[in-house]
């Protein structure tokens, strides 16, 4: 059996994840994590997606960015998203959009 693509290293940062407090931090050696280790070991074994959204790594970091960002009830959420459309609405698009995908 080969040995795993992803390190001791990174299951102790995704320890350590739950008592981080800078988001960016987080967010950074997350995506170090999937695109050098996770994305390997799932293509080495065959796996996807959702192998890859849940593996417990991802979890423990995603845990910890939902803490730091208030995200945990769905009020935020929403409050969020609404702020989000509205800002977008403010923008003419850079390029034109396709009509099919808006439907």
């Amino acid at each position: 059996m080969e040995k795993s693509l992803i390190s001791e290293h990174s299951y102790r940062l995704a320890e350590f994840a739950q008592s981080a407090c800078n988001l960016s931090g987080l967010v950074h050696d997350l995506s170090r994590i999937l695109t050098e280790e996770i994305w390997p070991e799932a293509r080495r074994l065959g796996h996807g997606t959702d192998w890859v959204n849940q593996h417990p790594i991802v979890i423990c970091f995603v845990n910890q960015l939902i803490h730091l960002s208030g995200a945990d009830d769905f009020s935020t959420v929403f409050k969020a998203l609404s702020f989000c459309e509205d800002k977008a609405k403010q923008f003419e698009p850079e390029i034109p959009l396709r009509k099919d995908l808006m439907e």
